[in-house]
């Protein structure tokens, strides 16, 4: 690991030589870093990378809509890489800019909001939504105040389904598009005077589709479309911080070359759900247009990709940055042992302690379904019998009579 990418601690301080080799091949990208001092001497703390033609291409081909979160990492730092995505025309993920933090606090995702704040500015609609973390959807209302604010449905039935019972009528009032029919399902949900303290108090954001402004033209109830870029992700989260950031580059770089080539074959033909309105119609002259509106476009889906990320050459021939000191690596400790590369699952997910407690003295369907193999020794390597239980030697002159057992 550390012929091929350096050692860990050289890789906080080759960000900048990355940074100013990138400004150099797209020089409207946003990368920043921030640093602590301790004691005299500085420490990698925080980072931001908003690459030029994701910025550029977000603000001409992009829907209002933006995807928060983030992801532990599992390599030698125990930080984690937050990350900011919206979709196309196609519904397709769209990473917008990612960074690293040390932890999901108040402060880091206050900072990495503000840089995002500084790429796209005040969009005059956009749409935010963030998990059940409340320092994250300080940071959204702090660096988007005008913006709508969206909740994980999942999550919030996640919390939900600890305190209270009977969740039958909360995912019909989640993902209902009318009013009435939200509301209808809402009065039997509040029938617990308990439910409409906790959802005020706890989950103030919009997580009802009935809610949402139709002008973003994004009706996910769910935070899926960051749960999708973690798992993306997900086999290159051990690596040093520097050649992270780079690998990110190229992957964004795959992806938009491999959209730009679907873009080009495009037939700006609507979905089959669309053609069956347009073509019911009793007009004669009846336009596409008046029935798909713009951000499913085919222009649009081109802009978001027409733009090139450049390829980098290898980290000797980027710029060297002279730093009055060697960054040094996070001030935040590791924990001992191998990292995890799954994240840890919860209760209501078949994992965790409380699964477990609930499930101690009960035989699994896998248990019970398992199918053991020979006994083996562990002496001779014979199948039938254990070490402390060898066979007699039962060998027998299976040679025929008349050639006579072998010497």
């Amino acid at each position: 690991m550390a012929e091929l990418y350096g050692s860990w601690e050289e890789s906080f301080g080759l960000l900048y030589n990355w940074r100013a080799e990138v400004m150099k091949k797209m020089s409207n990208s946003v990368i920043e870093i921030d640093v602590v001092v301790e004691d005299g001497m500085p420490h990698f703390r925080r980072f931001f990378c908003a690459l030029g033609p994701c910025i550029e291409g977000f603000l001409e081909g992009y829907r209002p809509y933006l995807s928060i979160d983030s992801t532990a990492l599992n390599g030698r730092w125990n930080g984690h890489l937050a990350t900011a995505c919206s979709v196309d025309g196609h519904n397709w993920m769209y990473p917008m800019a990612y960074g690293f933090i040390d932890s999901e606090t108040s402060d880091n995702w206050i900072w990495f909001m503000t840089q995002l704040h500084k790429v796209i500015g005040d969009l005059p609609l956009l749409a935010v939504c963030t998990n059940a973390c409340k320092g994250l959807e300080l940071a959204v209302k702090y660096a988007f105040p005008m913006a709508e604010q969206r909740e994980c449905f999942r999550h919030l039935m996640d919390n939900y389904v600890k305190k209270f019972s009977g969740a039958e009528h909360m995912y019909p009032a989640g993902r209902a598009y009318r009013r009435e029919v939200y509301e209808y399902h809402m009065s039997k949900v509040l029938e617990n005077p308990d439910v409409k303290y906790y959802l005020d108090t706890y989950h103030s954001l919009k997580w009802m589709r009935s809610g949402f402004n139709p002008a973003i033209k994004c009706d996910y109830v769910t935070n899926n479309i960051a749960e999708v870029f973690n798992n993306w992700i997900k086999d290159i989260k051990d690596l040093p911080v520097c050649e992270l950031a780079d690998r990110l580059r190229e992957m964004i770089m795959v992806l938009w070359y491999k959209r730009r080539k679907i873009g080009q074959r495009l037939e700006g033909k609507p979905c089959q759900h669309a053609l069956a309105l347009i073509t019911a119609q009793p007009l004669r002259d009846v336009k596409m247009e008046d029935f798909v509106h713009e951000y499913y476009s085919v222009e649009r889906f081109k802009n978001a990709y027409k733009r090139l990320i450049q390829p980098l050459p290898d980290k000797s021939q980027w710029p060297k940055v002279d730093l009055s000191h060697d960054l040094g690596a996070p001030l935040g400790k590791r924990s001992a042992g191998r990292q995890r590369k799954n994240r840890i699952k919860g209760a209501l997910e078949g994992g965790g302690a409380t699964n477990k407690a609930n499930n101690e003295g009960k035989e699994t369907e896998k248990e019970k379904k398992r199918i053991k193999g020979p006994t083996k020794c562990q002496k001779c390597g014979g199948l039938g019998y254990r070490k402390r239980k060898p066979r007699k030697n039962t060998t027998k002159a299976w040679f025929p009579a008349d050639i006579g057992t072998p010497t």
